[in-house]
């Protein structure tokens, strides 16, 4: 509920009959409008009212413009309801005033100012009821208890962010949350949330399709992974280890490779009309045509060892 006063007419038009009452002719009956009568001096408190010159209201300084008519300063005062506590009656409070052009909150809670004092920065001391599986908790022997564990936690600091009471819950029927087959609702913490017989279930509840079309979850608080455990192998002592990541079968092509890599360089070495041997040039070396050298060249490429010479071809 918000009530918006335009305090700068009255304000004006106040100060006009007080200005009348001073002068001459003016009679103070006649600044009643009751009981309903001509207002002869109309006319008079008019002229002073167009008369206003910097006129201080406590809130702004207030002129009447006589080329458009209008005061230049128009004073709003904003009164809007306030709930101090949940179910408690709402009362009314001066939250805000604007003048020249420029807005002033006057409501301050929570160390902040407010022109709207029922903006949500809590829940105003209200008591919340909390659905929580199976946690930590130490029995008080009266069929209640005491919750602790992170999950617990974590509603203990929002209620003192967002001012309010607890009290933890265990499910009716000690479930988490499921599909119950011929019913529209849940069973569980997450059946009791969707039939509003508490107000959130705090717990780690899994988020499921299923679940989530019947409930809101909050923010996820953690990510939890799944995992299978083997024993570890003991640590193996031969000298033969650095073999055992392959296969011998690939161990074998991988030896068969250098041959016919070598071989197929070679061939097109011997053959190659380019090489420094063909050409008989002055720099040519018999290497160049030497399956042996080729062999040894491709066993150093694949040790990553580099060759001992380079083809002219």
């Amino acid at each position: 509920t918000l009530d918006i006063r335009l305090v700068d007419a009255i304000e004006a038009l106040a100060k006009a009959l007080t200005d009348s009452l001073t002068q001459p002719g003016f009679l103070e009956s006649n600044a009643s409008c009751f009981p309903l009568q001509p207002w002869s001096s109309g006319a008079q408190v008019l002229s002073n009212v167009m008369s206003l010159s910097s006129f201080n209201s406590g809130r702004g300084e207030i002129s009447y413009n006589s080329t458009t008519g209008f005061f230049n300063a128009h004073g709003v005062e904003i009164v809007a309801s306030f709930t101090e506590q949940a179910g408690a009656a709402a009362r009314f409070e001066l939250s805000g005033r604007f003048s020249s052009g420029s807005l002033t909150k006057l409501f301050h809670k929570t160390g902040a100012a407010f022109v709207f004092p029922n903006t949500f920065t809590g829940f105003n001391d209200a008591s919340i009821v909390a659905c929580a599986p199976p946690v930590l908790k130490t029995e008080l022997g009266n069929r209640s208890f005491i919750g602790t564990g992170y999950v617990p936690d974590i509603v203990e600091y929002l209620s003192k962010k967002l001012n309010f009471r607890y009290v933890l819950k265990k499910p009716d029927d000690g479930q988490w949350g499921g599909p119950v087959p011929g019913s529209p609702y849940f069973s569980g913490c997450v059946g009791e949330v969707q039939r509003g017989i508490v107000h959130l279930g705090a717990g780690t509840f899994t988020k499921t399709t299923l679940r989530d079309s019947v409930i809101d979850f909050s923010a996820d608080l953690f990510a939890e992974y799944n995992g299978i455990l083997v024993p570890k192998p003991k640590p193996s002592t031969k000298m033969w280890n650095v073999f055992y990541p392959l296969s011998w079968q690939l161990w074998l092509c991988l030896a068969a490779s250098l041959f016919v890599a070598a071989f197929c360089v070679w061939i097109m070495a011997y053959y190659s009309p380019f090489s420094a041997v063909n050409l008989q040039l002055e720099c040519a070396i018999t290497d160049e045509v030497n399956y042996l050298e080729y062999l040894w060249t491709v066993t150093g490429c694949l040790m990553q060892q580099g060759q001992d010479f380079y083809p002219f071809a």
